[in-house]
């Protein structure tokens, strides 16, 4: 079925709807005028997104990459500060916006009109960064009236041009070229020819490597920028945000299909919001909110809201760095797991091997309620343990009003190791390895596991948002809140890691304790579905994720990868992910209501997340009503939609 054959027995079956219940009220002729009037409304929105794409295309080509100095754009280097200044307006615009999505940027903006003095402090607050993108925005086209541009602008150019990485760029003619003295100086000029929201978008990608330059000046502007002058550069090496259309893709059947499954989520609590993203080839076609961060609908969910991801830190924050260290040949998998933690040599588990281990089949009990060794029968807590107040000896923070005792993770290790071991050697998911790995990756690398992580993979990515302990960086308003706590810390949890063991361990776990974005847990993810490359960096061999990712003992009924999750080796409905995920494919669930997934057979990647255990864990609606896979099933059915409206054109 087309696109346009599925709108119009859209709008039919809606018309025969509205005919049965008002049939008797109005004459027939009049719903079949409103048929067709609904019929040819759809075919202008057809067209106009036709239209919009073809547009986006042109941009693309007529951008024109002037200069480019040891190769800046697009930006590959994202441990370097940033700066973006947009003079011509005065608020927070769509360029600003779409940078941000890549990297941690300081924006600065400064309107036609302000004084030389705040000019000139904001050229010394520029002194400090690495780099410096300046948009010229606010431009008109009178050559008479020097195209708008103000003394103070052409001024702060020539500054930056001058003392700066600056990477200026045009939003109006190349002619205004002439009244920016010194501008020819400057790192990089990218001349974007319009300030339409689409050029602010698709300026800010080419940037960072979404898409590629490749237009070319169409006249000469003055002795340094002449007719034919452009330089290509590099794009698809991080996300393209674009349009389902522009991937053959119906946006409309997502949308109606996605909010559907989502308000009858939100309608009957499975959680009061959440925030999905989709992408396909590297390309980001859906992004949207839901909902807000509790039901008494006060705070709307925002793309840049962080989230707990709970579990899905297993593969976001300790898999990557396992898999760095198993590149570098200092982490073994067909070993005793007792050569990475030696205190396992006097235990019931000096014989498990580690991909066993990583693949949840190394008899390991599933879990330890840590919290409950922290409290007396009565339900107060043991004095040599938790204190209200802080001490040198008391120092880790759970609450305001509870501080565990220096070096208890000590008592979680010892617990571990005289857990006891299951039976069978079968599939039994388990998180107490995972408590292990931060302090096993700090003897390998003698880094700190934290500052390794970010060192290494977060900042590099551009995945700013992605760490421990966000209340350190973050206000408290933009993180989602979890769990209303009943029976261990007595409080709403806002800020801090749901999971009771991660927060025992000072907040820092391998198998909880990461908090982001949507986006930038998806950054990770494409990484992955990449194999491992992203930014132009490469972060993992592709050998390595190939034998993380796959199905290790399928012999033995386990899915699993090494560390990943994959689907159901049978019966699939059943499984957390969509029936139409490929056996390739791979990803992780998260207790606190979140969910990602990447198959690399189609290049499909999945992002939800959600709060579903607020106010309380015991909500489980959110699997009763198969939200996640059902929403995951919808992208693979557009694809598919695609696919077959083009086989037929």
């Amino acid at each position: 079925m087309s696109n346009i054959d599925y709108k119009r027995d859209k709008i039919v079956k809606f018309a025969k709807i509205d005919f049965q219940v008002m049939k008797k009220k109005l004459p027939v002729h009049f719903y079949i005028t409103f048929i067709l009037i609904l019929f040819i409304n759809q075919q202008v929105f057809s067209q106009s997104d036709s239209l919009r794409i073809l547009q986006r295309k042109h941009l693309v080509n007529s951008f024109v990459l002037l200069k480019n100095e040891h190769n800046i754009v697009p930006f590959v280097d994202l441990t370097k500060t940033m700066a973006c200044i947009s003079i011509g307006i005065d608020s927070f615009n769509i360029f600003q916006n779409r940078l941000s999505d890549y990297n941690k940027i300081d924006f600065f903006n400064l309107a036609k009109t302000e004084t030389a003095s705040l000019f000139n402090r904001t050229k010394n607050q520029l002194k400090n960064y690495d780099f410096v993108i300046c948009s010229l925005q606010g431009l008109n086209k009178s050559p008479r009236l020097c195209y708008g541009v103000t003394k103070q602008m052409a001024e702060m150019v020539q500054f930056l041009a001058d003392s700066a990485h600056a990477i200026i760029v045009l939003f109006g003619s190349p002619n205004v070229l002439n009244d920016l003295k010194g501008i020819e100086k400057a790192n990089a000029i990218l001349i974007a020819n319009e300030e339409s929201s689409d050029a602010q978008d698709l300026a800010a990608q080419l940037l960072f490597g979404g898409i590629g330059a490749k237009g070319k000046l169409q006249e000469t502007v003055n002795e340094f920028f002449k007719n034919g002058d452009g330089l290509e550069s590099k794009g698809d090496i991080r996300f393209q945000y674009c349009l389902p259309e522009e991937l053959g893709m119906d946006s409309k059947f997502i949308e109606n299909k996605v909010d559907s499954i989502v308000e009858r989520g939100i309608k009957e609590y499975a959680f009061p919001g959440c925030q999905i993203l989709a992408a396909k080839d590297g390309k980001l076609f859906f992004h949207k909110t839901y909902g807000f961060h509790t039901y008494d609908s006060i705070s709307e969910v925002k793309k840049s809201d962080l989230y707990d991801y709970a579990s899905i830190t297993k593969i976001s924050g300790t898999l990557p760095v396992l898999m760095k260290l198993y590149d570098e040949g200092k982490f073994k998998l067909d070993t005793t797991f007792v050569s990475y933690w030696p205190s396992f040599k006097h235990s019931n588990k000096k014989q498990i091997i580690v991909r066993d281990v990583l693949a949840h089949q190394a008899q390991l009990t599933a879990w330890v309620p840590f919290w409950k060794n922290t409290m007396k029968k009565n339900g107060e807590f043991k004095r040599q343990i938790i204190r209200q107040d802080s001490s040198k000896n008391f120092p880790v923070k759970i609450n305001e009003n509870m501080f565990l005792r220096r070096n208890y993770r000590n008592k979680i290790y010892k617990t571990i190791k005289k857990s006891k071991l299951l039976e069978k050697k079968e599939y039994v998911y388990s998180d107490l390895s995972f408590y292990l790995y931060p302090q096993i990756i700090k003897n390998i690398t003698g880094i700190d596991f934290e500052t390794y992580l970010k060192q290494n993979f977060f900042t590099p990515i551009g995945a700013y948002t992605l760490g421990y302990k966000p209340l350190e960086h973050f206000n408290i308003d933009k993180i989602i809140p979890t769990e209303k706590d009943t029976f261990f810390r007595m409080q709403q949890i806002h800020g801090t890691v749901h999971d009771e063991g991660a927060i025992l361990m000072g907040g820092v776990s391998g198998h909880a304790g990461l908090f982001g974005t949507a986006l930038d847990l998806a950054k990770m993810m494409q990484m992955y579905l990449n194999m491992g490359t992203y930014g132009g960096h490469r972060f993992i061999s592709d050998s390595t994720l190939k034998e993380f990712t796959r199905c290790q003992f399928p012999e033995n009924n386990n899915r699993r990868g090494l560390g990943f999750d994959k689907p159901l080796l049978k019966n699939k409905a059943d499984g957390s992910s969509a029936i139409d995920a490929s056996d390739k494919s791979f990803g992780h669930s998260g207790f606190t209501g979140t969910f990602c997934w990447a198959d690399p057979e189609n290049g499909i990647l999945y992002v939800f997340m959600s709060n579903r255990v607020y106010p309380s864990r015991n909500n489980s609606k959110i699997s009763q009503l198969n939200i996640r896979p059902s929403i995951h099933q919808v992208f693979y059915d557009a694809v598919k939609r695609a696919d077959l409206h083009h086989d037929r054109n």
